[in-house]
């Protein structure tokens, strides 16, 4: 019995230190038996019923307040350190599965804030720094999209284009200040060179219908104020090609079918110069530009004649009549002109109206008097006049515009080259 009892009190005892109701275990002699209670007096061991515990604190067994976990991102509830947790994983919402806010550059695509997010800030990638697909027009220049500028607007007229292209001419849009216009190329209404279209700037603008364009009012050249190539009844004289242009092809009216002349046109310039004309063609661009001015067709030369040289060699010799621009006849072909006298004097400037006074002091002065230095079949007389028509120093010689005998040629000479005096004009 004593046996028994003994294995009874080790296991009470290991059964409180288990459960902290004790702090120690008395020292039990294995080798001695504990006093029978019925048959020894021997003292024994404390009775287990009234054992006392020694504890230096008092534990709860089921008090857990004392064992803390460590926090998780994604339980759902915002722990220290934490900026959100809205109990998920999902990266696209306002709380990324990290627990922190979504934010461009965070390498989350936050939907519908954020187009993309590449986590960096590079603003020449597939992703800008402000989370936005690279576009034309986000004030970015792309290289790799193949942008050359980029201003931030889609405004057309300024230097860049809203396709993200320098503006030049031809692109189709109009550069404010440096475009008159722009057709994307030529247009009826836009040369290609994005100035407006219209006859006279010197672009042949084929789109428009322009033939030619050579930047001039001059209707005697190749090109007329039509830019129109000079035909044979355009109705300008096309000089150095045609005699005439009456507008029509008909024979009969002074004009033929092949724009030569029926006529041959002269006057008198309204204007006096002195004898220093710049040579016989000096005189004759003197003679041209009265006519142009007067709207006369034809090439014009002067009547005049140097020592070795006049009329005779210089002019064509026609075969029509020559007529005043009234059209009064004075002569009916060329040796009608030059075999000594006139149907009728040459009174009449390209405008129609009575010759200038010479300065001349030929017949007492105040006669209208016209440069000649000719005789009447149109050779020279000789005489080295003003120096070859290029100084005022000089004798002269004049014709009166008011004869029609050998006179109207061949009246006075000597005198001073610095008088001033018309010149006779005639039609080639």
């Amino acid at each position: 019995m004593a046996s028994a009892d003994r294995s009874l009190r080790v296991m009470a005892l290991t059964l409180a230190v288990a459960s902290g109701l004790v702090a120690c275990i008395p020292d039990i002699d294995e080798t001695t038996d504990a006093p029978d209670t019925d048959t020894d007096d021997t003292t024994a061991g404390p009775d287990p019923t009234t054992l006392t515990t020694t504890s230096t604190t008092d534990v709860d067994p089921t008090d857990s307040t004392d064992t803390h976990e460590p926090s998780l991102c994604g339980n759902g509830a915002v722990d220290p350190g934490e900026a959100c947790d809205d109990g998920d994983d999902d990266d696209t919402d306002d709380c990324t599965s990290l627990c922190k806010r979504a934010t461009c550059g965070d390498g989350f695509v936050w939907a519908e804030h954020e187009a993309c997010d590449d986590g960096d800030d590079d603003d020449h990638d597939d992703c800008t720094s402000a989370c936005e697909l690279p576009i034309c027009g986000d004030g970015i220049v792309h290289p790799e999209l193949g942008e050359e500028c980029d201003d931030g607007d889609m405004d057309d007229t300024d230097e860049c284009v809203g396709l993200c292209r320098v503006a030049v001419c031809g692109d189709g849009f109009v550069h404010a200040g440096a475009e008159a216009c722009d057709g994307g190329g030529e247009t009826t209404t836009c040369d290609a060179d994005c100035t407006a279209a219209g006859c006279g700037d010197g672009y042949v603008n084929k789109t428009a219908g322009e033939q030619c364009d050579d930047g001039d009012a001059d209707n005697s050249d190749a090109c007329p104020t039509t830019c129109e190539s000079a035909v044979c009844g355009d109705g300008y004289v096309y000089v150095g090609n045609e005699e005439c242009d009456d507008g029509n092809k008909v024979d009969g009216d002074g004009c033929t079918a092949k724009c030569e002349g029926e006529v041959r046109t002269v006057f008198v310039t309204s204007v006096a110069y002195d004898g220093a004309f710049g040579g016989l063609d000096g005189a004759d661009a003197i003679c041209q530009r009265h006519a142009q001015q007067a709207d006369l067709g034809g090439l014009y030369r002067a009547w005049l004649s140097t020592a070795d040289e006049g009329p005779q060699t210089r002019f064509t010799h026609a075969q029509f009549a020559y007529a005043l621009v009234d059209g009064t006849e004075i002569a009916l072909d060329w040796d009608d002109l030059t075999d000594g006298g006139l149907i009728a004097p040459i009174q009449m400037t390209e405008l129609g109206g009575p010759p200038p006074i010479g300065m001349t002091l030929c017949g007492g002065g105040g006669a209208s008097t016209v440069w000649s230095n000719t005789n009447p079949d149109g050779e020279p007389t000789g005489v080295d006049a003003c120096a070859g028509y290029s100084s005022q120093a000089g004798p002269g010689s004049w014709g009166l515009t008011s004869e029609k005998s050998v006179f109207w040629t061949a009246w006075c000479s000597g005198g001073s080259c610095g008088w001033t005096s018309p010149l006779y004009c005639f039609q080639q």
